[in-house]
């Protein structure tokens, strides 16, 4: 079985008055052809189309398989925006995985045409009782994921918002917050958080914040919060991801009668 995933394109050609291109791919195997949806009014096209062809052999892999992509035009022809030819003798070695150059007709890189993100998977079904095409896909995404966070400072954030209803918080917030440190920052966000504060604490905010910073514990700490009557937003960073984040900035909107009442509105921070 030959498994191809038709995932994104990036930086196509723009063939269409508006700036923007309304893109599909389409390819041939054998007599049977394969097309994925249009998507409209865009160079960076999402289709994740995954087409399986079962009736392949091994032979089959001595030829190669041309992916194109088109700018669908409702009247006239459709405009062609580039190409790649894929060499499926390379699939007796592996999957194959990762953005390619699109090329011209005549198949060459002059012309910056853009790129487009496949994967391929052969599989003999007759020496596997099941495909293990999905399973492969997914090792193969948590690596390209994996290299993409080592070589862009990839940063993980958690954003969480509850209205607490007047009400203390529970001693364990991981049911709602997960406690891992994957995370280098988290955004919490309350509503309706006014309730009798607890000891040690002088205020409700008080108290609320030092619920979070106990079960972030020491690894964690405040980069900044806001509050606007009941409502009250707070971020947490990794200790060791400090030093990252700068120019900080906060804001409150009160949209109650008048705008000046704080039952209504909304807190922001930026950074």
């Amino acid at each position: 079985m030959l498994t191809i995933r038709v995932e994104e394109a990036r930086g196509l050609i723009a063939a269409d008055q508006n700036g923007f291109s309304d893109p599909y791919c389409k390819f041939q195997f054998k007599k049977t052809k394969y097309r994925t949806r249009t998507e409209r009014k865009t160079l960076f096209p999402k289709w994740n189309k995954q087409f399986e062809i079962l009736k392949v052999k091994d032979e089959d892999l001595d030829t190669e398989i041309r992916i194109e992509v088109y700018d669908e035009d409702l009247v006239g022809k459709n405009d062609f925006l580039g190409q790649h030819i894929f060499k499926l003798s390379t699939l007796r070695l592996g999957a194959t995985s990762g953005w390619f150059d699109l090329q011209n007709k005549a198949n060459k890189t002059d012309e910056l045409r853009g790129q487009i993100r496949v994967k391929m998977i052969y599989e003999d079904l007759n020496t596997n009782q099941m495909s293990q095409s999905n399973a492969a896909f997914r090792a193969l995404d948590d690596e390209e994921e994996k290299e993409y966070k080592s070589k862009n400072n990839y940063l993980d954030v958690f954003i969480g918002t509850w209205n607490v209803g007047n009400a203390p918080p529970p001693p364990d917030l991981s049911p709602w917050i997960p406690k891992d440190e994957k995370y280098s920052l988290y955004v919490i966000g309350t509503q309706e958080c006014k309730y009798k504060f607890r000891e040690p604490y002088d205020s409700c905010a008080d108290d609320w914040k030092g619920t979070l910073v106990t079960h972030f514990g020491p690894s964690y700490c405040v980069l900044k919060q806001r509050s606007l009557g009941q409502m009250r937003i707070i971020v947490f960073c990794k200790r060791a991801d400090q030093t990252k984040f700068m120019n900080f900035e906060t804001a409150t909107e009160a949209t109650g009668i008048g705008h000046v009442m704080s039952n209504k509105g909304g807190v922001a921070i930026s950074l």
